[in-house]
């Protein structure tokens, strides 16, 4: 157990306190932007990556995963959207081949997830997310390395843009709920394991 919480401090999940205890890591305007400025970083790099080496099964998944639509108004779609979206970009990094690469990518998306649960809920931007996402994995499908780094750029720009207001958004849906449910609004939990599909899989 300690261990395992050692593992989960490490990735920013999580703060152990000496003789306190251990608490789930708080969300924070500063942490947000630091994990946005980093995904800027790793997405294109893993997009033109995809684009050389990813297998005609590998971008198969993607575009499964990047055609999903949610809908306004029905949580169940909004998470399902979250998982798929994960694994959308876990599976770019995946095709790369690059273990290390993949583990980044994974961390940051696991990361973001964290806010996004409650906040997600309050926009109308999945066309948008939904185009992006297809227009990224069409270029990597096409061997185009510097469009897909220049879409996933763009993708990423987008959502600084889209959340901007993300944390007014999350204080508000509290509030909502408390009131309607005298509870505070808990997002089910995530699966970010993420199962290797690169070179060298035993």
């Amino acid at each position: 157990m300690r261990e395992a919480c050692r593992l989960l401090q490490n990735e920013g999940l999580i703060t152990i306190i000496p003789f306190r205890g251990y608490f789930v890591a708080s969300l924070t305007g500063l942490d947000f932007h630091n994990l946005e400025e980093l995904q800027f970083v790793v997405d294109p790099a893993a997009a033109a990556l995809a684009a050389q080496r990813a297998t005609v099964e590998q971008v198969r998944k993607m575009e499964s995963y990047a055609r999903y639509e949610y809908k306004v108004g029905t949580k169940a779609s909004y998470y399902e959207f979250l998982q798929r979206n994960f694994k959308l970009h876990v599976g770019i990094a995946q095709a790369t081949g690059n273990r290390e690469l993949t583990a980044v990518v994974a961390n940051v998306h696991t990361r973001l997830m964290r806010y996004f649960y409650p906040g997600l809920f309050l926009d109308s931007y999945g066309p948008d997310l939904v185009a992006e996402h297809c227009r990224i994995v069409e270029e990597i499908r096409k061997r185009n390395p510097q469009k897909a780094r220049q879409l996933a750029e763009k993708h990423v720009t987008n959502t600084m843009d889209r959340s901007a207001g993300l944390f007014f958004a999350v204080a508000q849906a509290n509030l909502v709920e408390q009131g309607q449910n005298s509870s505070v609004f808990a997002a089910p939990a995530f699966q970010s394991t993420v199962e290797w599909e690169g070179p060298g899989r035993d």
